[in-house]
């Protein structure tokens, strides 16, 4: 028989990601279960793809490439799982489309809005809250709105404090994606999506070293980003369609000592 051809393109269904155990409901963390890709050390939101650096990958959003996907820590994805309709992972033998890496290329694709009602969700726990509105506006267009904020500055602080640590810290994430679709004709959708993310780690040196006093004061990093997509798709038939994606955004890392 004839050898089978190796597996370039792993796909997951929103249903699959949802429910694979050790994922904390938290979808694109369900790519580490995938073959070739080995788990990152603790702590660490990387992505490690058949022995690459973390560099080497890419991860886009329905095709648009963005610098991060998880928040630091790995403690969440910068994408609800609510709003995912598929992860596309590409270990290897993808398309120039995708950048100049030699790792891999996970590509995240959003769903359409609810046409059918209007829905929601609201949660909290001690990492954070979050919330997503989606649902039809006419007979022709939907939109939804999510947003997710970090609150553990507003607990770590005050625990340190009372343990007499002389040094604080205050971490806080969050992401936000709005969302605009309309049925433009028959066979073909215009979607304008906005969305980015954005961390920050301060840790305050409450007491100065007794052997060098000008150790003090913040340490704090930075880091986000955020798009504006514009993605046109046209259905020929149904295994022919066309789709056209305009983007435009800006990362932007900091880093601040003393």
């Amino acid at each position: 028989e004839r050898p089978a051809r190796e597996v370039t393109v792993h796909v997951l269904d929103q249903r699959e990601i949802t429910r694979i155990p050790g994922t904390n409901g938290d979808a694109l963390r369900s790519v580490q279960n995938l073959p070739g890709v080995a788990r990152p050390p603790g702590l660490a939101g990387i992505l490690i793809i058949r022995g690459s650096a973390p560099q080497e990958s890419n991860i886009c959003i329905d095709g648009t490439l963005v610098p991060i996907v998880y928040h630091f820590g790995g403690l969440s994805s910068v994408v609800p799982s609510e709003l995912l309709e598929r992860i596309d992972f590409r270990p290897g033998n993808f398309g120039p489309e995708y950048g100049r890496v030699t790792g891999g290329i996970i590509d995240v694709a959003i769903r359409s809005p609810k046409k059918d009602k209007v829905s929601g969700l609201l949660q909290f726990d001690l990492i954070d809250g979050r919330f997503i509105a989606e649902g039809p506006i006419d007979k022709k267009t939907r939109v939804a709105i999510a947003g997710r904020r970090s609150w553990v500055d507003a607990w770590l602080g005050p625990v340190l404090r009372s343990f007499g640590a002389g040094v604080s810290t205050a971490p806080v994430y969050y992401d936000w994606q709005m969302m605009v679709e309309r049925d433009v004709t028959k066979d073909t959708t215009a979607r304008l999506l906005f969305f980015g993310s954005n961390d920050r780690l301060a840790i305050t040196i409450n007491t100065p070293s007794s052997q060098d006093a000008t150790a003090g004061g913040d340490i704090s990093t930075e880091t986000g980003f955020w798009r504006v997509q514009c993605r046109v798709e046209t259905r020929v038939t149904e295994n022919i369609k066309f789709t056209n994606t305009l983007a435009y955004g800006k990362d932007y890392v900091a880093f601040n000592l003393g």
